[in-house]
């Protein structure tokens, strides 16, 4: 295969490139399997670098197959090939670092070449991590969580039914997925007064019709008692945001105000468009312009306007943007949360004090992101908010 035919290759659909490249995974699959065999059957091994270059080599090739299969298993649908070329150089260091393992141990043990410690932890360590890719690819992004929060509210009277709201964000639409269809049925489950969808409805990569046309057949599966509405997010289109949301029940709340009526209490959602700039300040005024006993909700894709929101007497602050991180660590958290403080406000429910003792809550939505992000999710599952309010 010449260079060119290489970059046919990487610019063929995922389909092709599996089946070009299968049986040379395969290969180094068979390699695998017979250096394991190699090490049950030896009692002393000889730890030449043509091992760990062979691991090396097999468990690379065992992740291109994982990374080539997201798009037929219907997982997600992003450009494979920058991810790969990523994790090749990262796969290389691997090997070098495993040759420098394999140098000190046997300078160590002065075992001149003997010895299987350096070989089976070097493979055991790629099999873990393959494991941790084979999870993180095709488990955790299919396997939703709803999750159920219960918040007290000072401004709801005394005997006030509970009001239910649904929270969902960061659809991040590439093609239709197994999670829209799970997403709809359990949020047709839950029968929620108020749906609230707190912005990044496209990926990146995907500003296509066909990917627009799924993002509609979405927007019109969502439904609510008293109204379902919507934030534009970092990455949304304004102008293909409204025409993917014609025919549908979904409101977008462009820097604009939405009252509703629910159990004698008046409920203001205060939508904001994500700009970058001046958006803590069109919050406040939308919010200084509404009655006090209003129950002050707002809508914005980020958590970034902590300090503005407590100080404007909201009630409720509801954003996505930070997937819970998307990977997270055990005993360490999430990786990258893309807020400016950092992974102080991660997922889940915060109390930000303030004139209104405002709360704050940070979904971890649903997709995963674009461009040349690896498409996994770990130990942060996409998520269906349930938030109650009842009186405080």
């Amino acid at each position: 295969m010449t260079l060119f035919h290489l970059f046919d290759l990487f610019n063929a659909s995922p389909l092709t490139q599996l089946t070009v490249l299968a049986p040379l995974i395969l290969l180094f699959l068979g390699l695998i399997g017979f250096s394991l065999w190699r090490l049950t059957r030896q009692k002393s091994l000889k730890t030449q670098p043509g091992w760990f270059i062979l691991v090396t080599l097999a468990a690379y090739f065992v992740f291109v197959l994982l990374m080539l299969g997201l798009a037929p298993a219907g997982i997600s649908f992003g450009n494979p090939v920058p991810v790969i070329i990523i994790l090749g150089v990262l796969y290389l260091f691997s090997l070098a670092a495993g040759l420098i393992l394999l140098l000190g141990w046997q300078r160590f043990a002065r075992l001149r070449g003997k010895g299987r410690l350096p070989v089976v932890l070097y493979l055991t360590g790629h099999l873990a991590l393959l494991a941790v890719f084979f999870y993180g690819f095709y488990i955790e992004p299919d396997w939703l969580e709803v999750t159920r929060t219960q918040v007290p509210q000072a401004r709801l009277a005394p005997g006030t039914p509970p009001i239910k709201i649904a929270l969902i964000s960061d659809i991040h639409m590439e093609r239709w997925t197994r999670r829209e269809d799970e997403v709809l049925a359990k949020l047709n489950e839950a029968q929620p007064d108020l749906l609230l969808v707190a912005g990044d409805h496209i990926n990146t990569d995907f500003y296509t019709p066909a990917a627009y046309a799924d993002l509609q057949r979405f927007f019109k599966g969502l439904h609510a008692k008293y109204g379902v509405y919507a934030v534009a997010g970092t990455v949304d289109r304004l102008e293909e945001t409204r025409q993917a949301l014609e025919g549908s029940e979904v409101q977008l709340l462009d820097d604009r105000v939405a009252t509703v009526q629910l159990y004698g209490q008046s409920i203001s959602i205060i939508g904001v468009t994500t700009h970058y700039t001046q958006d803590g300040e069109v919050m406040a005024r939308l919010a200084a312009d509404l009655p006090t006993s209003d129950l002050k909700i707002l809508l914005y894709h980020q958590p970034d306007l902590v300090p503005e929101a407590a100080a404007s007497g909201i009630d409720l602050y509801l954003a996505g943007h930070t997937h819970g991180g998307q990977i997270s660590l055990p005993f360490f958290g999430p990786l990258y949360t893309a807020s400016k403080f950092g992974r102080a406000y991660s997922a889940g429910l915060y109390n930000l004090a303030g004139p209104a003792d405002t709360r704050l809550y940070i979904t971890r939505g649903i997709g995963m992101e674009g461009n040349n992000m690896l498409r996994m999710r770990f130990l942060a599952r996409p998520e269906v908010s349930l938030i109650t309010l009842v009186p405080a």
